[in-house]
């Protein structure tokens, strides 16, 4: 998040004006994507749910699961997004933790992007990516040392979660090796030019041998198969994804015949 967009936010939380800006801002932001997302997660994910938003950024998926009943845990290590997410979503069933999440608990150096707040990441590949395909200019990055907590940590205090969506930018391997127990539903961001991540990811061992798979498309709110497939399908899709400048999401299912995706 640019500074200079988070002074403003400042400021119009002091005047009063924050909730004001913020639906002007969706009034001529893409409404549609909003209520795709908010439809798209009504499908799979019961109202009154446990979820966690690993890498919540600004909160905008958080606030399409809480729209439909969920409480959610907002996991984000990026302090402007966190102050974000507290101005806009006051009164929400969505708690914003201020931290990351990874392997262990602990401390951790984490690289911030101000020009685009969704490309932070702890991930040197995730970076070097961005240097070579999309010129992102290594300039811009600054580093913040911030708490890492794993997904066990978060369930041991909350509970088992329904689902958990993880979207950190390169790091989600290492965030999965911090989970021992399987949720109903789970999904990690992929992009098609770090694609064995994303198939690191796939072979995790916490996936229990009867789960199902899915994938998003360009929209990430409607998924490439009818039904849940088994892992060799979803290895040969994201193989046919190698290269591309592309993100999606995959979705892994605890147990093919009690799933929807």
């Amino acid at each position: 998040m640019k500074s200079s967009r988070r002074r403003f936010e400042e400021l119009a939380w002091v005047l009063g004006l924050h909730g004001t800006v913020v639906t002007l801002y969706r009034s001529v932001g893409n409404r549609a994507n909003a209520s795709a997302l908010k439809n798209f997660y009504a499908s799979f994910v019961p109202p009154t749910s446990l979820v966690f938003d690993i890498g919540a950024n600004v909160g905008q998926y958080a606030e399409a699961l809480e729209a439909i009943g969920c409480t959610v845990v907002a996991v984000e290590p990026n302090s402007d997004c966190v102050r974000h997410i507290e101005l806009t979503y006051p009164g929400k069933k969505i708690e914003v933790l201020h931290a990351a999440t990874g392997p262990k608990d602990g401390l951790t150096s984490f690289n911030v992007s101000d020009t685009r707040d969704d490309t932070s990441t702890m991930s040197k590949e995730w970076m070097a990516m961005l240097e070579k395909e999309y010129r992102h200019n290594p300039g811009e990055w600054r580093r913040m040392t911030v708490p890492t907590v794993t997904l066990d940590t978060l369930i041991s205090h909350y509970g088992l979660p329904f689902y958990i969506k993880i979207d950190v930018e390169g790091f989600e391997p290492f965030v999965l090796d911090g989970l021992s127990t399987q949720p109903s539903i789970l999904s990690f961001e992929c992009h098609g030019l770090l694609i064995d991540g994303a198939l690191e990811c796939v072979g995790k061992r916490v996936f229990s041998e009867d789960s199902g798979f899915n994938l998003t498309d360009d929209s990430g709110c409607r998924f490439v198969f009818a039904d849940p497939v088994p892992q060799a399908t979803i290895r040969k899709a994201l193989e046919d994804l190698r290269g591309v400048q592309t993100y999606r999401d995959v979705y892994v299912l605890r147990g093919t015949s009690s799933a929807k995706p």
